[in-house]
């Protein structure tokens, strides 16, 4: 017979994680990152041609890195809402695409690409 405990113990050992889809938590994991990636010597010296994002379950995107890194969270909720909910985020004034989703990571990255894991 199942105590009361080990009733609560299997449904926690059990269950689904948690996947964080809000949009304000992913601004808050994401928000540094993409202004350390966007702002650092190396981009600013042209040594980057793509950045690559995974958002969890919201997919993977394309990150252009000559587009303004982002230092205001309101701001960036406010793009990742419109990217997650257009599937891209493109320039108001050059209408250059500053970010895209992308199906499969593997069939964008250039054959002479580096991985580089941020987490």
């Amino acid at each position: 017979m199942e105590t009361k405990i080990e009733g609560i113990l299997d449904e926690h050992y059990n269950a689904e994680p948690d996947l964080v889809d809000d949009i304000g938590d992913l601004a808050a994991t994401y928000m540094l990152p993409q202004l350390l990636i966007l702002s650092s010597q190396l981009n600013s010296a042209g040594g980057l041609r793509s950045v690559y994002v995974n958002f969890g379950p919201k997919g993977y995107y394309w990150l252009n890195p000559e587009s303004w890194p982002v230092n205001d969270r309101r701001e960036f909720e406010n793009l990742l809402g419109g990217l997650f909910e257009n599937g891209m985020i493109i320039d108001p004034v050059t209408d250059e695409v500053l970010c895209h989703k992308i199906t499969d990571l593997r069939d964008n990255v250039p054959a002479n690409s580096k991985l580089i894991d941020i987490s």
